[in-house]
């Protein structure tokens, strides 16, 4: 992880082009972030985390044609510093117990918004388990 006087370097996984511009304008616009840019699928994730090293990865869940689960578990067994913080509009204990298996660190409800997103890149960022009020809540009552 990046030490206190760098900045953490932000990869996100997001096929809707208005949410990913959205993301980047926030992290951006931020001091604390180096924004690395964003991919569309999740197939290249291994070498993009590989070549750019990443802080953390912000990963949605719902990609075309995609394994999000399974890149997320690819490079969790590539052992890479890397860490994984799902930002998805689907919540549902299945798909949060999923990606804890997967080595996610952390799972943000997209309507939670930016400011939860923000914090639990944080969290992560520092080692520690996140979930947002939404999935937590949800989670909670699985």
């Amino acid at each position: 992880m990046a030490a206190l006087t760098e900045t953490l370097r932000i990869l996100y996984v997001e096929d809707n082009r208005q949410v990913a511009d959205a993301v980047a304008a926030h992290f951006k616009g931020d001091a604390r972030f180096t924004w690395l840019g964003y991919l569309t699928t999740a197939e290249e994730l291994v070498a993009q985390v590989a070549s750019q090293a990443p802080d953390v990865v912000i990963v949605d869940l719902d990609l075309p044609g995609s394994d999000a689960f399974g890149a997320m578990a690819a490079l969790r067994n590539q052992r890479l510093e890397t860490r994984v913080l799902v930002f998805s509009g689907r919540v549902t204990p299945t798909s949060i117990d999923q990606a804890l298996e997967a080595g996610a660190w952390g799972y943000v409800y997209k309507s939670d918004g930016m400011e939860a997103l923000l914090a639990g890149v944080l969290d992560v960022s520092r080692g520690d388990f996140s979930l947002s009020s939404t999935a937590r809540k949800v989670y909670s009552q699985a």
